[in-house]
C-alpha cells in the first residue's frame, strides 16, 4: 500500500516537472508574441506573420511597422507583466493553482531576461533589432538584469508546493493531469493554426 502510493506519487512529480516546463515554454513565446502583436494593432502596424508552432521559435512580423521600437519593446515587457497580472489574479480565484502560474512567472522572467542579456555575448532576434535601432546595449542587458533575478525570486521556495524534498508536499491525482492536459491542447491548437 505504501510502496504503491510512494510509487503514484513519483509518477505525479515526473509528470508536472516534465510538462510544466514545457507548457511554460509554450505560454511564455505566445505572451511574448502577444506583445508584439497587440503593439503592432495599436501602432497602426500590420501583421504580415505571426508563428507560434510548436517546434519552432516563435515570431511576429510586422510591415510597415510605424514603431518599431514600441512594438520591438512590447514583446519582452509584455511577456513578463502580463503572467504576474495573471498570478495575481489566479491568487485570487484559484489559490489552490496559483503555484502553477507563479512558476510561469518566474519562466517568462527569466527568458525574456535571458533573451535580451545574452546580447552582451550574441545578440539576436528583438535584443538585435533593438540594437539596430540605436537602443544602448546597456539599456538592453539592464532589461535582463533586472528580470532574471527576478525570476528566480519567484521561484524561491516552490519547490515543496511541486512536492519537491522531503518536505514536499503531497501532489494530488488532478494537478499533474490538468497541467499535461492544457500542455496538449495548446499543442494541438497551435500546431493546427501555425
Amino acid at each position: 500500500m505504501i510502496t504503491d502510493r510512494r510509487n503514484q506519487q513519483v509518477f505525479r512529480r515526473i509528470l508536472l516537472w516534465t510538462t510544466m516546463p514545457l507548457l511554460s515554454w509554450l505560454l511564455m513565446q505566445a505572451v511574448h508574441e502577444l506583445g508584439h502583436l497587440l503593439a503592432a494593432l495599436l501602432t497602426g502596424g500590420r501583421i504580415v506573420e505571426l508563428n507560434l508552432h510548436p517546434l519552432s521559435i516563435s515570431h511576429t512580423i510586422v510591415h510597415p511597422n510605424p514603431a518599431p521600437l514600441i512594438v520591438i519593446w512590447a514583446g519582452p515587457i509584455v511577456g513578463v507583466l502580463f503572467p504576474i497580472l495573471l498570478w495575481i489574479l489566479c491568487k485570487k480565484l484559484i489559490p489552490k493553482r496559483a503555484h502553477l502560474l507563479k512558476f510561469l512567472v518566474g519562466f517568462c522572467l527569466i527568458a525574456n531576461g535571458l533573451y535580451l542579456g545574452s546580447a552582451v555575448f550574441d545578440a539576436v532576434g528583438d535584443a538585435r533589432d533593438l540594437l539596430q535601432r540605436q537602443v544602448p546595449l546597456w539599456g538592453v542587458v539592464l532589461f535582463g538584469a533586472v528580470t532574471v533575478p527576478a525570476g528566480f525570486l519567484f521561484w524561491n521556495g516552490l519547490g515543496k508546493e511541486f512536492g519537491m524534498g522531503e518536505a514536499g508536499s503531497e501532489l494530488s491525482a488532478s494537478e499533474p493531469l490538468e497541467v499535461f492536459a492544457l500542455l496538449v491542447v495548446l499543442v494541438v491548437l497551435e500546431c493546427i493554426y501555425f
